[in-house]
């Protein structure tokens, strides 16, 4: 429902057109829920996209205030926040700011004014003040409009009625409820792959923002899965050693399905090949902003299938990663590479995949 509020151009859809877009995934709702869950998605994206702002100027503006609602009838809770001053990376926003209520219009603002002291002692306001289900998290640092504790997710995995596995990104293991309640093997909902199953039965194809985190490294580097990625496929593991190799050095790397190049989801991933060679093509990864194809072979290896693999991985994107692990010279591939640069083939990277490891070859200067 979050990822269908803006059309194809990237502009925010009026609630009508939201409203109807959200129907087949969410006809047991409510106009009311549905239009308060609108205003408060709308709020807490705004929010996050000032916060990042906030902490860009912060050595200007190092504080923020806490501006009133600008409801007609403001709830009581927030009243007591209205005029709060404290840092921008203070811990008090952790646990407190506008948009963490259901149809909350409070907001904030950059200042440099001193800041104001906070009672955290005082255990009634706090515990009054606590954020609502579901909006108890950091949108600017998770990137989810709603937390994983929305009224609309189960307590548990165990009391979860979903139909289907669950499967949960981080191992991609298959593993039964019970097992999800323990300290190692919390609910995900959010990377679990029940949900994304029933939107796609729903009728309505899964968009670019569910894309499913498979693991994140402390520099920034992530690895993330189209729930359309065949994970059955020969090259499925060779593909996520390759994407963990470049997440590890600080990228986000795109495992990208194979769609056809008339779906909306086609031109939601691959949007950028139009008017390039590569338009309807499909490369296997996007490492940062760039695509690459990954090509490897069927058994037995023969050196000689290195020239199909070439013409075939650039004929997919002019950055190609090639499994070379049963080790063909390095001075045999160039080779392969500066013929086809000599016919005006357009090559921009040669990356060898070798036992697990990939390495730079060819890198065009």
């Amino acid at each position: 429902m979050a990822a269908r509020l803006l059309d194809e151009n990237g502009d925010l859809k009026p609630f009508e057109q939201w409203l109807n877009d959200v129907q087949p995934i969410a006809d047991h709702q409510v106009r009311q829920w549905f239009q308060t869950e609108y205003d408060t998605a709308v709020k807490r994206a705004h929010i996050a996209a000032e916060w990042r702002q906030f902490e860009r100027e912060a050595d200007v503006l190092p504080n923020l205030e806490w501006i009133k609602s600008t409801s007609i009838a403001p709830g009581a809770d927030h009243q007591v926040f209205w005029g709060t001053i404290r840092p921008v990376n203070d811990s008090f926003w952790n646990s407190h700011r506008p948009g963490d209520r259901w149809g909350c219009k409070c907001s904030l603002r950059a200042t440099d004014k001193e800041a104001t002291p906070v009672d955290v002692d005082d255990v009634p306001v706090m515990d009054r003040t606590k954020p609502a289900r579901g909006l108890d998290n950091r949108p600017e640092q998770d990137g989810q409009i709603f937390s994983d504790s929305h009224p609309y997710n189960p307590p548990s995995c165990a009391t979860c009625t979903l139909p289907g596995r669950r499967v949960i990104s981080a191992g991609q293991t298959t593993v039964l409820g019970r097992l999800f309640n323990s300290k190692k093997n919390r609910k995900d909902c959010y990377h679990c792959s029940r949900p994304v199953e029933l939107i796609r039965k729903a009728g309505v194809e899964p968009s670019e923002t569910i894309y499913v985190t498979h693991k994140k490294y402390k520099n920034g580097g992530e690895v993330l899965i189209h729930p359309n990625v065949d994970k059955k496929g020969s090259d499925y593991k060779q593909l996520i050693t390759i994407a963990n190799q470049f997440a590890r050095e600080g990228k986000s790397v795109k495992l990208t399905p194979s769609v056809h190049f008339k779906s909306r989801t086609y031109s939601q991933i691959y949007g950028s090949l139009s008017n390039t060679p590569y338009y309807r093509k499909c490369p296997d990864l996007k490492i940062g902003d760039s695509f690459y194809e990954f090509e490897s072979y069927v058994p037995p290896f023969k050196k000689e299938k290195l020239r199909r693999m070439l013409n075939h991985g650039l004929a997919q994107s002019d950055k190609i990663i090639i499994n070379n692990s049963r080790g063909a010279s390095d001075r045999y591939i160039k080779k392969l590479i500066f013929d086809r640069i000599r016919l005006n083939k357009p090559i921009d990277e040669v990356w060898a995949y070798e036992k697990g490891k990939t390495r730079l070859l060819y890198k065009k200067q």
